[in-house]
């Protein structure tokens, strides 16, 4: 939690209008959200700011959701990272999971589902 106690989220989603429904969607919920529009700029604020979970899908283009999440995993181990696609099948959720990624959810994503889970995982 941050010092709020409002969890911060990282979205990192090449798609704007999908990233900002979905922002507004849990800052209803009182989750902060940040969104990085490439891995780049996610892997970036990672480094400069404390985030409580990271939404990350897993088709973007340059670096791709999978390449994010390796380098997540050691980076910043105990950040839990939630996948979200439109386009993976079920060996690609489950390399995922095996992989770092806590959760896995298809696009488009239920806000309230995220709440949840990031709640979960903060009282872990």
């Amino acid at each position: 939690m941050t010092a709020n106690n409002s969890p911060h989220v990282l979205l990192v989603d090449d798609e704007p209008a999908f990233g900002d429904v979905l922002a507004r969607r849990l800052r209803r919920r009182n989750i902060r959200v940040t969104h990085a529009l490439d891995g780049d700029t996610a892997l970036r604020m990672l480094l400069n700011n404390e985030f409580s979970a990271v939404l990350l899908d897993l088709k973007m283009s340059g670096i791709s959701g999978l390449e994010i999440l390796n380098v997540l995993s050691r980076m910043v181990p105990d950040v839990p990272v939630i996948m979200i696609s439109g386009h993976a099948d079920q060996e690609t959720v489950a390399h995922c999971l095996a992989n770092g990624a806590c959760q896995y959810l298809p696009k488009p994503c239920d806000a309230d589902e995220i709440v949840s889970i990031i709640t979960r995982m903060q009282k872990n």
